[in-house]
């Protein structure tokens, strides 16, 4: 389930869907916490 839900909040943040959920999670997130990086700036 770990794995599954990772790559539901990657994807959502990338897709931008959630909005501030997915940030939020992403950054307990180690694999998701890259992404939330790569974006926050942009």
């Amino acid at each position: 389930m770990m794995t599954q839900l990772r790559f539901d909040d990657r994807v959502a943040v990338v897709t931008g869907r959630r909005g501030l959920g997915a940030p939020m999670r992403c950054c307990s997130l180690p694999g998701a916490k890259v992404v939330v990086n790569d974006i926050a700036p942009a």
